[in-house]
C-alpha cells in the first residue's frame, strides 16, 4: 500500500513538473513571437501573399478587401498563434527560443524584423522573373518528355 501510494505520488508530480516545463516552453515560444514582431510580420505577409494574387490576376480586384478579411481571419496572427507556438516548441528549446527572443530585441534584430518582409517579396520576385525567363526551356522539357515512348514522369502528350 505504502509503494502504491508513492508510486502514485511520484507520477503525479512527474506530470505537473512535465506540465510546467511544457507551459514555460510555450511561454518562450510567445515571448519570442512577441519580440519578433511576428503579429505585424504576419499582417505583412498577408498583404504581400494578396497583392501577387491581385498582380497574377487582376480580375479578383473588386474583391480585395473580401479576400484581405478572409485571409486576416484564417491565417492572420491570432488565428495562427498557437499553431505558430507548436511549431516552435518542437524545433527549439526553450533556451534557444530565449536566445532567438534576445536576438530580435537587439538593433540588428530588430532590423532584421523591418527588413525580412521586403527581403522575401524582393526573393520571391527574383525567383518569378528566373522561372519566367526560362519557362520556354520547362515547355521543351515538357513537350520532349511527354512525346518519348519511356516518359519517366508518364506526362501525356502535348498537343
Amino acid at each position: 500500500m505504502k509503494n502504491s501510494l508513492l508510486l502514485c505520488c511520484i507520477l503525479i508530480l512527474t506530470i505537473n513538473l512535465t506540465y510546467a516545463a511544457s507551459q514555460e516552453k510555450k511561454q518562450a515560444a510567445e515571448d519570442f513571437l512577441i519580440a519578433m514582431d511576428a503579429a505585424t510580420l504576419t499582417e505583412q505577409s498577408i498583404d504581400q501573399v494578396l497583392a501577387m494574387e491581385l498582380q497574377q490576376n487582376p480580375k479578383l480586384l473588386p474583391y480585395r478587401d473580401a479576400m484581405r478579411e478572409f485571409y486576416a481571419r484564417h491565417i492572420g496572427y491570432e488565428p495562427m498563434k498557437a499553431d505558430m507556438i507548436r511549431i516552435y516548441t518542437e524545433h527549439f528549446s526553450i533556451e534557444e527560443l530565449n536566445s532567438l527572443a534576445d536576438f530580435y530585441r537587439t538593433p540588428v534584430g530588430k532590423k532584421s524584423i523591418r527588413l525580412t518582409p521586403e527581403i522575401m517579396a524582393k526573393s520571391a520576385e527574383a525567383g518569378r522573373s528566373k522561372i519566367m525567363a526560362n519557362l520556354h526551356e520547362l515547355q521543351e522539357w515538357l513537350w520532349s518528355a511527354s512525346c518519348k515512348k519511356n516518359n519517366p514522369y508518364n506526362l501525356p502528350p502535348l498537343t
